[in-house]
């Protein structure tokens, strides 16, 4: 189950292409962006540009750290260089797999243009399913949702897919646009239910 979720995990990454890692404060057209702050000590995350935090309680969570991400990103082969995702935050459950990342995209340097969150979602959908559908899964539900988190309305992907006839992998990619950049906030899950659980621990900052 925990291979299944990793792979889960690395198709979405995928998706939104190629990945290196910077912290920065981001200027963008109509808002700045500003890097989260990672408490590694009590494993907890936060972050004023998007208003949400996190704290994950039991020493099953670990929280990598800039240099593990480079690391896992370069094992998928995901760093050829040609569209710039910066990581904020990344989180995996050692026992079932489950995991929460924080990605940021800048749409104009990467596509020359901004999208709207919808256009952004839905644009990715046709190739999420693509690369599940090569990993082995078969896709059983996928489209656009409004997803409740930390006291906010997002705009979100969901994605649900089995492998092997029992291994399921549930998973939520929310969206906010600042400017020319899109935050994304990936939880991916075994099941509904914890998927929805770990969604539940966010609070509004």
């Amino acid at each position: 189950m925990k291979k299944c979720i990793r792979i889960a995990a690395a198709v979405v990454m995928l998706a939104v292409l190629a990945s290196v890692f910077s912290s920065c404060f981001l200027i963008a057209d109509g808002g700045t962006f500003e890097n989260g702050v990672v408490d590694y000590a009590n494993k907890e995350y936060t972050n004023s540009s998007i208003g949400i935090g996190i704290k994950l309680e039991g020493n099953d969570w670990e929280f990598k750290t800039t240099e593990q991400l480079k690391s896992i990103a370069e094992s998928m082969g995901t760093l050829d260089g040609s569209v710039s995702i910066i990581y904020d935050f990344f989180a995996v459950n050692s026992s079932d797999g489950s995991n929460i990342y924080v990605t940021v995209d800048d749409m104009k340097a990467n596509y020359g243009q901004t999208v709207s969150e919808e256009n952004y979602l839905s644009g990715q959908i046709d190739e999420i399913r693509q690369m599940y559908t090569e990993s082995g899964f078969t896709v059983d539900d996928i489209g656009l949702v409004k997803v409740k988190c930390a006291g906010k309305s997002f705009n979100a992907l969901y994605y649900s897919g089995v492998a092997g006839g029992s291994y399921r992998v549930c998973q939520y990619t929310l969206v906010k646009k600042i400017g020319q950049y899109m935050v994304m906030i990936s939880l991916t899950a075994p099941s509904k239910e914890k998927l929805d659980g770990i969604r539940d621990l966010f609070y509004e900052v």
